[in-house]
């Protein structure tokens, strides 16, 4: 399972994933979420589960949300959108 975690940073907040070097860093929150969820979705799309968790400025755990992950053959058959990059 691939792990996406927001949290706090120094001018925003930051985006990262397990197992890569490099954060995301955003300005807003809601820019930091809207990037976590699409790659959250892109990541199920593609056959790996994936985990949205959040770290809040107080420093408390904040809400998880699970993206399983989906062949791209079921979701088709099932009539389901797979997402597409912007």
């Amino acid at each position: 399972m691939q792990v996406i975690t927001i949290a706090p940073a120094a001018n925003g907040w930051s985006v990262a994933i397990d197992g890569m070097a490099n954060a995301m860093m955003f300005r807003s929150g809601a820019l930091a979420e809207d990037a976590a969820r699409r790659l959250a979705q892109r990541l199920a799309d593609a056959g790996q589960d994936a985990k949205i968790q959040y770290q809040l400025r107080d420093g408390s755990r904040g809400p998880r949300f699970a993206y399983p992950a989906r062949s791209w053959r079921s979701a088709v058959e099932a009539g389901q959108p797979l997402s597409v990059a912007a």
